[in-house]
């Protein structure tokens, strides 16, 4: 069914029309990735770490994984996270592309996706060039997703459907600024003995935000097309 977004009442209804069957599985695809691609991001580091003779999670980086030998399977790690936050994108284009401000967030979230593609060709290599720009990529990636989260947590304020998952927005967008202005401003000796661990709580949090909200696109959309 044609199914418009009403900007009054804010109903269960998607921005841009799905009126085949076919571009609904679409939507829950790109939906699905975007909710399952983070937990695999998540599971894949964690296995990665464990079998990484050495490796100390407390105190190195994810990033550091895609170093050396078997650092394949983190790029490989960096690759999906890439691909499922594009569809992550699109959906939310889709089921939330209405008004500039959420536009604009959404472009966000685009541009993290690139912004994990681009870290495949800069490794976190101490002392080189490629680190200084992998270091700088990291930390306009938190940034720009905290920008991202904020346009749309404005957003989901004026849906009533979507209000339950406003304010968990806004405060996963405040939280990574938080924790991303820490990682980059506190001193190195608080964070040498537990540098890895802070950096996990940075990526996990907005990841964990992304399921929750593709779990929510899921409910909204399924409600849409069946016209409950």
């Amino acid at each position: 069914m044609d199914a418009q977004l009403s900007g009054r009442n804010g109903g269960a209804r998607l921005a841009v029309p799905l009126r085949k069957p076919q571009r609904a599985c679409l939507l829950r695809c790109l939906t699905l990735a975007g909710l399952l691609g983070p937990a695999l991001f998540i599971l894949v580091f964690l296995v990665a770490g464990w079998l990484r003779p050495g490796y100390d999670p407390l105190r190195q980086t994810v990033s550091k994984l895609a170093l050396g030998p078997g650092g394949w399977l983190q790029t490989a790690d960096f690759m999906l996270l890439a691909l499922t936050q594009a569809a992550f994108a699109l959906a939310a284009w889709f089921q939330l592309g209405k008004g500039w401000l959420s536009r604009l967030g959404i472009i966000a979230l685009a541009l993290v996706a690139l912004g994990f593609f681009l870290l495949i060709f800069f490794p976190a290599e101490s002392g080189t060039l490629r680190g200084q720009v992998h270091q700088r990529l990291t930390e306009a990636v938190a940034l720009i997703y905290m920008a991202g989260a904020s346009l749309l947590a404005y957003r989901l304020f004026r849906l009533p459907d979507w209000r339950r998952m406003a304010w968990p927005t806004l405060f996963v967008a405040l939280l990574t600024l938080t924790l991303a202005l820490g990682w980059k401003y506190f001193p190195e000796e608080w964070l040498r003995s537990w540098r890895g661990l802070y950096e996990r709580v940075l990526i996990v949090i907005p990841l964990l935000w992304q399921m929750t909200l593709a779990g929510w696109m899921l409910k909204i959309g399924r409600q849409s097309i069946t016209g409950s």
